[in-house]
């Protein structure tokens, strides 16, 4: 059967059924950057974003230039938790802009996508209109692992890959 070039797993599916699994994970994913940010009308919402994206069971690994080992989170508590990285000092926005979802993997149950991310952050306009200015662009690439459950498709391990 088709598909990309590399992907595994495919097989034994339809291609209306590959199509419809593709469009329900990059949903998922374009909803991660939403409530990891907030969409404009609602704040960022970590605890949604664990329950509404996350399997019970999610791992979660960070890996930074320069450490020797990934920050790990385990299951949706730990997700919706804390950050574990100081915020900064001055106010400051955040968006997530997902670029590319590649499928490794595909099954009826489960998938391997790689998403290419850029995370600006930037410092709140005092006046609210004109934007503020860059404190921080991240270049992140999500290694994300994922299995169709009753409520839809879930995150079982997400390796989060910051370039610099």
């Amino acid at each position: 059967m088709g598909g990309a070039a590399g992907m595994t797993g495919a097989e034994g599916m339809s291609p209306i059924d590959r199509l419809i699994a593709r469009d329900e994970i990059r949903q998922q994913i374009a909803l991660f950057a939403l409530l990891a940010d907030g969409d404009g009308v609602r704040p960022k919402d970590t605890r949604a974003l664990a329950d509404r994206i996350m399997a019970p069971d999610v791992v979660v690994e960070i890996f930074r230039p320069g450490d020797l080992l990934p920050i790990t989170m385990l299951g949706r508590a730990a997700v919706a938790g804390p950050p574990l990285v100081a915020p900064p000092a001055e106010p400051t926005v955040a968006r997530h802009y997902m670029v590319e979802t590649y499928f490794e993997e595909l099954t009826s149950g489960t998938a391997r996508t790689i998403t290419t991310a850029v995370h600006f952050r930037l410092t709140r306009a005092s006046d609210g209109i004109d934007g503020g200015l860059p404190t921080k662009i991240t270049m992140v690439t999500y290694h994300m692992t994922w299995r169709k459950a009753a409520e839809g498709w879930l995150v079982t391990y997400n390796g989060l890959h910051a370039d610099n």
